[in-house]
């Protein structure tokens, strides 16, 4: 099972099938089932769109602590319709990468060229079409303001979020 967030409502998505469950939770709440466990970020709408215009996007660092969990915070601030998820490559990150999350992510955003590597090797060059290298280099600190304003352009464009009516404020 594989969580992803949108608003004030955590998903569970199986192999394409989710259920809405009404959970409250913080804008870093880390929220764990099974073997797989993510950091969920919230945007501030009440109620997601229909799910079939909603893309769900996976945020990859290295250990999944500043970037990628930064990445998910900054979409989900912009409000925009997708669901957002966040994983590290290395054994001892926060949340792993793992098959499930690669396979159910419509687009991976990687931080670094070693993160799209990283997929393409454990993984297959199956997903190689939706990963895209933000280039962000691992020397900043969770939710830095330095930070923000480097990923927030970088995330409007490979989203392509460029469209009016999505605000980062």
């Amino acid at each position: 099972m594989v969580l992803w967030a949108w608003g004030s409502s955590l998903a569970q998505m199986s192999r394409g099938e989710f259920s809405l469950r009404a959970k409250s939770i913080g804008p870093s709440h880390l929220c764990s089932t099974g073997s797989t466990a993510l950091g969920i970020f919230l945007a501030r709408s009440e109620h997601p769109p229909a799910r079939a215009h909603m893309k769900k996007v996976l945020m990859v660092c290295t250990g999944n602590l500043d970037r990628s969990p930064t990445a998910a915070t900054v979409v989900a601030k912009m409000r925009a319709p997708v669901w957002v998820a966040s994983a590290g490559t290395e054994p001892w990150a926060q949340n792993q990468v793992t098959q499930e999350l690669v396979e159910e992510a419509d687009v991976i955003c990687v931080m670094e060229e070693a993160h799209r590597r990283f997929i393409q090797r454990r993984f297959g060059d199956t997903h190689a079409a939706k990963v895209i290298v933000l280039e962000v280099a691992d020397n900043y600190i969770a939710g830095e303001q330095h930070l923000v304003d480097l990923l927030s352009p970088k995330l409007r464009s490979a989203l392509n979020l460029n469209r009016p009516g999505n605000s980062d404020r």
